[in-house]
């Protein structure tokens, strides 16, 4: 039950305060450093959480009902990087997109860990591709070079989704919270590339930060619930 509490207030915490104080300080344009801290201070909640259910599986014999793997360190060290990558985002870009790179990286070895790489991601990631180069295709002679980076971008976040789709079929019932976690994430990167390039509005960008930081605490609370409830 005690579990159960902290999750709901985590929860509470990170999509009901600080995401509505970090939406209203982005719009405002004024404090750009307490907008990072507090973008940070949300995304902190998910490394924590995740990190607590961690080190309980590690002291406890929950390790003896799930797999090892499932409280690999990898979805870890995706979480953490996630983390310096919201804050070094709204100071180096560049930086920054090079971090969500490595922890969709990490992620990806998280799910092959738990589900292994099934034959089947090879034409889903494919087409998840082919759909996005169409939609974004009529914005690569503005990106010039970079759409090279976005390509390789795209077809990474296509894998985390195609594995992460198949984890209810591949792991079990624990893979339905991760696979849902993985769709969130990848639509809120889709979201936000088509905020960038064609037009950015208050719903479009509140939906695709959301996204975001539910599909960062699904990913946390899976692991955290687990290791408490297991």
């Amino acid at each position: 039950m005690q579990a159960i509490i902290i999750s709901m207030f985590g929860i509470f915490l990170m999509i009901f305060i600080l995401m509505p104080c970090y939406l209203s300080l982005k719009r405002s344009g004024r404090n750009k450093k307490l907008r990072l801290a507090v973008k940070g201070a949300t995304t902190l909640i998910a490394v924590v959480l995740s990190y607590i259910g961690y080190w309980k599986a590690m002291s406890t014999d929950v390790m003896d009902n799930l797999p090892a793997l499932f409280f690999s360190r990898s979805v870890l060290v995706g979480l953490t990087i996630c983390l310096f990558a919201d804050v070094l985002l709204g100071i180096q870009a560049y930086i920054g997109g090079v971090l969500f790179f490595l922890g969709h990286i990490a992620y990806i070895v998280y799910f092959i860990e738990l589900g292994g790489f099934p034959i089947i991601c090879i034409p889903m990631i494919s087409i998840f591709a082919g759909i996005a180069l169409c939609y974004f295709y009529r914005f690569s002679a503005r990106l010039g070079k970079e759409k090279y980076l976005y390509c390789i971008y795209g077809l990474t976040i296509f894998t985390s989704l195609s594995l992460g789709l198949t984890l209810p079929f591949t792991f079990g019932i624990l893979g339905y919270p991760l696979a849902l976690a993985s769709v969130l994430l990848v639509v809120s990167d889709i979201l936000l590339a088509r905020n960038t390039l064609y037009k950015e509005t208050s719903l479009s960008d509140t939906v695709a930060i959301l996204y975001y930081f539910s599909g960062q605490l699904l990913l946390a609370l899976t692991i955290y619930l687990a290791a408490y409830l297991y």
